[in-house]
């Protein structure tokens, strides 16, 4: 008789193990490729002011009408320990807000960074 043991759980810790990685002895992160990552982008700002609030709110509703599933971070951390908290949960893409997002005499107003978890570009 042979009884194979197949379940969800196993296929689970299976996309755990391989999405795993470490940058270096301290930072340790998950690497989801996009199709399977349950977060696609996290949304951040350099610094938590209400000038960029209606930003986020806009491109978060952009995300959802494309069906983006997304998750805002509006923490007081720094941007690094927010990027540091993005990649440990293994969200692939994050698109930061800065002040030359909301200055209106940048050449840059109403643009965004996008950065990619592997490359970190």
């Amino acid at each position: 008789m042979i009884e194979p043991s197949f379940g969800i759980g196993r296929l689970l810790y299976c996309v755990l193990e391989h999405a795993f990685r470490m940058r270096d002895e301290k930072r340790t992160y998950l690497s989801f490729k996009p199709r399977l990552a349950p977060v696609k982008c996290s949304i951040l700002s350099v610094i938590n002011h209400s000038d960029f609030k209606p930003y986020i709110a806009k491109i978060k509703s952009i995300l959802k009408q494309r069906q983006i599933s997304c998750k805002v971070d509006d923490g007081n951390a720094t941007i690094g320990k927010r990027y540091a908290r993005t990649d440990e949960i293994g969200i692939p893409f994050g698109i930061t807000i800065d002040n030359s997002t909301v200055d209106p005499n940048n050449e840059k107003y109403n643009t965004v960074t996008l950065r990619e978890i592997e490359t970190m570009k």
